[in-house]
């Protein structure tokens, strides 16, 4: 190789390598829920999440709450884990195991079917994330359908009574 190959040969590593520095990553999102209602992306303002420990009636369920523009969804979970963690896995309306609410300007729907999906829970921070799809009525038969909800690194509270 002579001199003027080796120049360019260099020359074409500085370029490809300037070139394909590191992307950096955009930070994670976290303490947020979406969802599609009716296909219209829905990003609501405020999120709350309790985990409820009553122990009087002997029962443990998480709550999510979330609203904007008017529009609220509920979601309640049954749960059977213990002290501040809560079960991960797949909860639905069929089976019991779930509850879903959704209140559009004072208008009140209730639910048809649904499925929630604690996909990982992180105790000691009291962190949840998972996803959510259900379909809703109200009183005069019109459909809301919340599809492709999720939750990710939601923060909750633990409460006990």
């Amino acid at each position: 190789m002579n001199s003027g190959s080796r120049f360019l040969f260099f020359c074409f590593v500085v370029v490809c390598s300037l070139s394909c520095n590191d992307k950096k990553s955009d930070p994670e999102k976290s303490d947020y829920i979406q969802a599609k209602l009716n296909g219209a992306l829905w990003s609501p303002s405020s999120v709350n999440c309790i985990l409820l420990n009553d122990t009087t009636n002997d029962f443990r369920v998480v709550d999510f709450s979330a609203s904007s523009s008017g529009k609220t969804i509920t979601i309640e979970a049954k749960d059977n884990a213990t002290g501040g963690s809560i079960n991960t896995g797949t909860r639905t309306y069929a089976a019991g195991s779930a509850y879903f609410g959704y209140n559009s300007s004072g208008t009140v729907y209730h639910t048809i079917t649904g499925s929630l999906t604690i996909e990982s829970v992180e105790a000691s921070s009291q962190l949840v994330t998972g996803s959510f799809d259900f379909t809703v009525e109200d009183n005069s038969g019109n459909q809301v359908h919340i599809s492709d909800g999720k939750f990710v690194k939601v923060s909750y509270e633990l409460k006990t009574q």
